[in-house]
């Protein structure tokens, strides 16, 4: 038992030791709060031999892209480590002070730390990256790159990892921004994949990285020659190019009349001629893919600048003053009457339809968000929003409205072509989770069932179009390589094949404009845009043609023949185990922000594990000694009692009393009152002088 004893202690002894040795790889990841200014939030990745469980304890909120991200990064680690994810539990802890963590920009940094514990590497604690990931480890962009570099560089942090591409998307150029804001102290470094990302942050504190020069070339776009019927757009396109310059001009005015100049504004110096840099680069951007046909690209390019330049303009209003613009965006709403549809303009009197619902759908939102105490700055992007799909839902109507000639369109005709793709939509998505996921897919969707709820059947068959376009390309995409997708795109020889749809060929160009950012930037998110643009010209097209049967003759709805629950199931565990390893288990716990840093309530629990743990041993150590101690024979215990009180451990006293009870256990009364007074004679005089010494 003795042996049993250590061997316990010892099992004890590694599983504490392993508590406070096992991995604790963490990184201070770059976030925007609700306020839109940047901050660091704490992720913490634990690991531990378990079934590939993942309990998350978070102390704000938490969303379904954000469980999603970190399954995915997850399975990603896994991979790159190579190493069996069922045969770990992870825990994950994520500690901000952003009133919600939202979205997937912090899959990359969770797929670092993740590898961190599979690979018993450890990240380096003076870098960070921000941005999403893929399946396949390609590295995505994310929003507020800028703020989350100002947060960055105000907490030292001297490497930024961002995704590659990113500044080319946004347009504006971070790897000069980060070394003039840092002073040259933070490098920012671009990445592709998760892969190339390990390089750079598992690399020794303090070092300065050899990063290639920015090799991204200017802005250069082949000529496209569209049809005639995209010349509406063309006009759209300039209509918008001109309102951004007067937003542009308007927002210098108002900070004028402030008595503040861009560089208060923009926080320094650098700040503010970065901003105006990217202001004039879009302009010219949008100019240049007017000028060589891409009449959608430049109209989205100046409409995505509106906004935000709309968003710095208002991000200092006051509640009231909020709850008024939203007041009069509503009332112009609720006044809106659309151009009744022809088989003439029913292309863009539906585009003006759309972008009405978005920007009603959009309001919903934010009423929602307002009451639920969300703080008006973050919402202010989401009305500028709104306002510009209201002003280009007007743009829209009026061109419907300058289209002569065509039949009356019979709205109801259209219901059970709406009803069937908003059910087949649906269904995928039920039998989907990564589609159930999708932001975009699920804009589309809530658009389609709010349309399809008033009645604008045609705007719901075209908002279940763009997302049954999307899903397809999720669906194509999946285990397929960059390169291998690429290879799937089809150039502007394809474009006379959507001539039949101005809306199809415009969509289908700009997708040709994504394609060849994506060759110039190595940008992945491009390459996405263009397989899902080409993939929705696709689908526009055949939505098209079906309307044009359906607004004649309409064909009975036929509701979709549902499988039993035990065969989808079935069929998709099959299909499951034969393509990738089923995904862990996510749990999330939301905990109280308790102002105590990670790392002391870390300790606090330890030193408690520490006692409970001493506490059992010793418990332990009592229990199983006591019982593989076996009782003495009564002789046996005489003979140790005898040499006690030779060697002087006991006094005499207490030498009688303890031999007269042990000897009634073996004689007689009468034989061990002999046997004593015998004993005490025999026992040498000096044993005797020798406890007499010792107090009684």
């Amino acid at each position: 038992m003795a042996n049993l004893v250590r061997f316990t202690k010892t099992l004890l002894f590694i599983a504490l030791f392993a508590a406070f040795t096992a991995a604790l790889s963490s990184m201070n990841v770059p976030a925007v709060d609700g306020e839109q200014h940047g901050l660091l939030t704490e992720i913490t990745v634990s690991a531990s031999l378990g079934t590939g469980k993942i309990s998350v304890e978070i102390s704000p909120l938490i969303n379904t892209d954000t469980q999603q991200s970190i399954k995915t990064a997850a399975q990603l680690a896994a991979r790159l480590a190579n190493k069996s994810l069922s045969a770990y539990d992870f825990r994950v802890s994520i500690h901000t002070d952003a009133s919600a963590v939202d979205g997937s920009s912090g899959g990359a940094a969770m797929t670092l730390l993740f590898y961190a514990e599979l690979s018993s590497r450890r990240v380096r604690s003076d870098a960070t990256i921000t941005a999403t990931v893929e399946d396949d480890g390609s590295l995505g962009g994310v929003g507020g790159v800028k703020e989350k570099l100002d947060a960055a560089i105000s907490h030292n942090i001297t490497l930024v990892v961002i995704s590659k591409g990113q500044s080319a998307f946004d347009d504006f150029d971070y790897v000069e921004y980060g070394r003039e804001k840092s002073s040259g102290k933070t490098q920012v470094a671009e990445a592709a994949t998760a892969e190339e990302a390990v390089k750079l942050l598992f690399t020794q504190i303090g070092t300065r990285l050899s990063l290639p020069q920015s090799a991204i070339s200017p802005l250069s776009v082949r000529k496209i020659t569209p049809s005639p019927a995209l010349a509406p757009l063309r006009q759209i396109a300039q209509e918008e190019l001109d309102s951004l310059n007067r937003t542009y001009a308007e927002l210098l005015a108002n900070l004028e009349k402030r008595g503040i100049n861009l560089t208060a504004e923009a926080g320094s110096e650098v700040a503010a001629t970065a901003f105006e840099r990217g202001i004039k680069k879009s302009v010219s951007n949008a100019q240049l893919l007017l000028d060589n046909g891409y009449y959608y690209s430049a109209a989205n390019a100046a409409f995505l600048t509106e906004i935000n330049l709309r968003s710095i303009d208002l991000h200092n209003v006051s509640k009231t003053e909020f709850e008024a613009l939203l007041d009069e965006l509503w009332n112009k709403i609720e006044s809106s009457n659309f151009t009744p549809k022809t088989t003439k303009n029913i292309e863009w009197a539906t585009a003006a339809e759309l972008r009405f619902y978005w920007a009603k759908w959009k309001l919903d939102s934010i009423e929602q968000s307002l009451e639920s105490g969300t703080p008006v700055a973050s919402l202010i992007t989401e009305y500028a929003s709104a306002k510009s799909w209201f002003d280009a839902s007007e743009k829209m109507d009026l061109l419907a409205r300058q289209v002569d000639g065509g039949k009356t369109v019979t709205e109801l005709n259209a219901r059970n072509h709406a009803r069937r793709l908003l059910d087949s939509i649906i269904e995928r998505i039920k039998a989907s989770e990564r589609l159930a996921q999708d932001a975009e897919i699920q804009w589309h969707l809530e658009a389609a069932q709010e349309e399809c709820a008033s009645a604008a059947y045609v705007a719901c068959a075209t908002d279940a179009g763009f997302a049954i376009a999307y899903a397809n390309v999720f669906d194509e995409s999946a285990n397929k390589t960059l390169r291998q997708l690429s290879r799937g795109l089809e150039n502007e020889t394809a474009l006379p094949n959507y001539a039949a749809s101005p809306w199809a060929q415009a969509y289908f160009i700009h997708g040709i404009f994504n394609a060849q950012e994506y060759n110039r930037t190595g940008a992945a998110a491009y390459l996405q845009n263009a397989l899902k643009l080409q993939s929705l010209a696709d689908q526009l097209l055949g939505n098209t043609r079906q309307l044009e049967i359906e607004l004649v003759l309409p064909t009975p709805f036929e509701p979709i023949v549902r499988e039993s629950n035990e065969t989808n199931a079935n069929a998709s565990a099959n299909e499951t185990n034969q393509t990738i390893p089923p995904a862990p288990l996510v749990t999330v716990t939301s905990l109280q922000k308790t102002g105590q840093p990670n790392w002391l309530n870390l300790l606090f629990a330890g030193a408690a594990f520490l006692v409970a743990i001493l506490l059992f041993s010793l418990f332990l150590s009592k229990i199983t000694s006591r019982r593989s101690s076996a009782p003495l024979k009564p002789e046996e215990a005489l003979e140790k009692l005898d040499r006690a009180l030779i060697e002087g451990r006991i006094t005499e006293r207490t030498y009688e009393r303890l031999r007269g009870k042990y000897e009634q256990k073996t004689i007689p009364q009468s034989q061990a009152n002999q046997k004593l007074v015998q004993s005490l004679e025999e026992t040498p005089r000096k044993a005797r002088k020798k406890t007499a010494k010792k107090p009684q």
